[in-house]
């Protein structure tokens, strides 16, 4: 399986272990329909009485390339205040996985300053999670 696949697991078990309801999106594209809506994220949650997009991203490397994010990813990154949504992106690099903030990431690319997110600025712009227990006590406050 390849490593986006296994962290979208993974982020589906710790949401299950941690008794947080969660849905994936539908991806139509993925299933030969090219001409369907990109989903918005990959992930949404109900923790009453939040609703949370996620959208997951793993990279072999030391900075996530903003073109990893579809524009549709991007649009809905920006309207999700309008409409009371929180929306995360969960980003692995390598082995070190950070929540970040969908403002934080907004705010970093209209910057124009790089073309990707240096560990760097993961690593003061966002929470690790190295565990459940990390995940549950962002999520749930535990």
């Amino acid at each position: 399986m390849e490593k986006g696949k296994l962290l979208e697991e993974k982020f589906r078990n710790w949401c299950k272990k941690a008794g947080i309801y969660c849905q994936r999106f539908y991806d139509a594209r993925s299933m030969g329909r090219p001409d369907a809506p990109v989903r918005p994220a990959d992930f949404w949650l109900w923790i009453s009485p939040k609703l949370i997009f996620v959208e997951c991203k793993y990279v072999n490397g030391k900075s996530l390339p903003f073109d990893n994010f579809q524009p549709s990813q991007l649009k809905a990154m920006m309207e999700s205040d309008r409409y009371n949504i929180f929306y995360y992106s969960l980003i692995q690099l390598k082995d070190r996985i950070f929540l970040v903030d969908s403002y934080k990431i907004i705010e970093f690319i209209r910057k124009k300053e790089r073309k990707s997110f240096p560990l760097k600025y993961l690593e003061k712009n966002s929470v690790e999670i190295r565990d459940l227990s990390g995940f549950k006590r962002f999520f749930k406050g535990e």
